[in-house]
């Protein structure tokens, strides 16, 4: 009796110290959605005292148990090697208004002063910009092409998975909170090494692919095209409740109005390629082909559709045209795979080697774009907030 009154008292004591860890989270969140104090601190000071695991944020990232047996022993921390000896992988930070956060910037050997292309790359659930670099083997595609690459990373103060939190309306908008920032990050590194301007683009995986797709719609005068792998779309998501059950479901606001398609605007100019696998237990696939829809906007494009094998998986590849010939928009459904970057280096976490590799299609698609050519609207925040 003595001891399950112990084990009781400390269960409890246990329940008081999460709550209050997430109110005081909650509560500094409001104030500053990217808060600069020293999170990991912050994190460390409480999480002595925990005896579980936030269960909100958590569920952003579940995975089923096979998946669970699959990653779990790849979750350590990986540095990714530089491609090659000449290059470089750096380590700085950025502030603005709504916050800071650190980065990595992979530098290729061949820049010499001249303008190159950039990459921005935001991780998922879990990782970090180290883990997502080793993940993905971007470096390597990037070091091949001449490219920049960034790697911006989640601060956990903002969510303990370092998840980007895309499913909070402060960060679905233009000029707020985390687009903001990155959006400013990435300015700033364009400005530092004569990037060029007008082959800049962004990608990411399952969070980061949400984040990236929100970033690419509010800023078209920035990002060429958008690359999104397991990701989802933010339309009717407005808290992780919302968020967890488009995972699992997809949108549960069906099909889009005719008149809301028919808006136009900054939507319709941004090129996207999209990655999913067919098995994604934490991110419904049927989110890809939600995502795909919106992103087309009501428009008719010719579409061209393709089975393939590469590397043990089959794949789906449906290419959207415009009535020029030029392809805007590129879907790849992979069969048998599951929430992890296709093509990948599973030293990293959640990545497969099987299947096409993502990195080189993604660059594939993005080199071949160009902001000037995309018409975009630079003053894009009305029509933007008008979509949500």
């Amino acid at each position: 009796m003595g001891n399950q009154f112990i084990d009781n008292v400390v269960i409890s004591a246990g329940k008081i110290v999460n709550s209050a860890t997430q109110f005081l989270r909650d509560k500094l969140y409001f104030f500053n959605p990217m808060h600069s104090i020293d999170s990991e601190r912050f994190q460390s000071t409480l999480g002595s005292m925990r005896v579980a695991a936030d269960p909100v944020d958590s569920s952003l990232h579940v995975e089923d148990s096979m998946q669970t047996r699959l990653f779990s022993h790849k979750l350590k921390r990986n540095i990714p090697e530089v491609a090659n000896d000449d290059a470089h992988f750096l380590t700085d930070s950025f502030t603005n208004f709504a916050g800071t956060l650190q980065y990595r910037l992979f530098v290729p050997s061949c820049y010499h002063g001249q303008s190159l292309p950039l990459v921005v790359m935001l991780h998922g659930c879990k990782q970090d910009a180290d883990i997502f670099a080793t993940s993905t083997q971007m470096n390597h595609v990037a070091e091949r092409a001449g490219c920049f690459v960034l790697y911006p990373q989640q601060i956990r103060f903002a969510n303990t998975g370092k998840c980007w939190t895309w499913y909070k309306t402060i960060n679905q908008l233009r000029d707020s909170g985390e687009p903001a920032v990155i959006s400013d990050m990435t300015k700033k590194v364009i400005k530092s090494y004569a990037i060029n301007a007008d082959k800049v683009y962004i990608a990411g995986l399952s969070s980061g692919a949400s984040m990236a797709y929100i970033i690419g719609l509010a800023y078209p005068e920035l990002y060429a095209a958008i690359g999104v792998h397991s990701g989802l779309l933010f339309r009717g998501v407005r808290n992780i409740f919302s968020a967890f059950a488009t995972m699992k479901q997809g949108s549960a606001v069906g099909t889009w109005p005719e008149s809301e398609l028919a808006e136009g605007g900054a939507l319709s100019a941004t090129p996207l390629i999209v990655f999913h696998g067919d098995q994604d237990s934490v991110v419904n696939p049927k989110n890809a082909n939600e995502l795909v829809a919106y992103h087309q906007n009501g428009r008719i494009y010719h579409e061209v559709k393709q089975n393939k094998s590469v590397s043990g998986h089959d794949c789906t590849r449906i290419v959207f045209k415009q009535e020029d010939g030029v392809v805007f928009l590129e879907q790849w459904m992979i069969h048998g795979a599951g929430h992890a970057w296709s093509g990948g280096n599973e030293e990293g976490s959640y990545a497969d080697a099987k299947g096409p590799n993502a990195s080189e299609e993604m660059l594939r698609f993005f080199l071949s774009r160009n902001r000037s050519v995309n018409n975009v609207d630079n003053t894009p925040k009305n029509k933007m907030e008008n979509r949500m």
